[in-house]
């Protein structure tokens, strides 16, 4: 994938977290790190950008709020 693939993708999901009450410069940072953990992988068959992003964002966030 490449940026030009996930600009639209990244731009729904800033969007949305942000109609969510998410600050949106955490927003940014979110899809900004999820972004740059996808560059240049490729999608699995039969999968979408947008699932494969969405999947990332999730792990991303799931990371973010488990205690360690």
């Amino acid at each position: 994938m490449t940026s030009e693939d996930l600009a639209p993708v990244m731009k729904e999901f800033v969007d949305g977290l942000i109609e969510k009450n998410v600050a949106q410069e955490i927003a940014h940072k979110i899809c900004e790190s999820v972004e740059q953990t996808l560059l240049m992988q490729k999608t699995a068959s039969f999968t979408s950008i947008s699932t494969t992003v969405k999947q990332a964002l999730i792990d991303s966030v799931r990371k973010i709020l488990t205690p360690k």
